[in-house]
């Protein structure tokens, strides 16, 4: 996608989940960054474990819990960076591991990296959930640049 002879985009951040709708926008945003020559920047953000009245996260009951779910989200990582690699040999891909909440995560990593667009799915339905549903709409509020979402 060009504008005026130009490209677009030139840094796209993805934030991915595991869910359908995370897949979808995975698969959108290796065109965009195919077709503009973009860097492609994939994000996935483990959450804090919320604490109820019958559980207290402490240290010593939070690290293996926090040990999995950062396993689970690097091997998303790994899988997302091995599907760019086949779908657009051409595209620089780079992964972003981040423990804190969803929202706050993609917003300050698309400040941080001057990203020109943010590519997620709409809702976070299946696969590692937390990164992206609910999220979405509060990513668009906050975000200093277009997001495109993608059911």
């Amino acid at each position: 996608m060009l504008l005026r002879g130009r490209k677009m985009f030139s840094k796209i951040l993805v934030a991915l989940d595991g869910s359908e709708a995370a897949w979808n926008a995975l698969d959108c945003a290796i065109d965009l960054a195919r077709n503009d020559q973009a860097t492609l920047t994939i994000i996935s953000v483990f959450e804090p474990l919320q604490s109820t009245s019958k559980f207290e996260p402490t240290p010593e009951n939070i690290s293996p819990y926090l040990q999995v779910i950062r396993k689970e989200h690097a091997d998303l990582l790994d899988v997302s960076i091995k599907k760019v690699n086949e779908k657009a040999p051409s595209v620089t891909v780079n992964k972003m591991l981040v423990h804190g909440k969803a929202r706050e995560k993609i917003v300050e990593a698309s400040m941080a990296g001057n990203f020109d667009l943010i590519v997620m799915g709409s809702r976070g339905t299946g696969g590692i959930r937390g990164c992206i549903g609910s999220v979405s709409r509060s990513v668009v509020d906050e975000a200093p640049c277009p997001v495109l979402i993608v059911k």
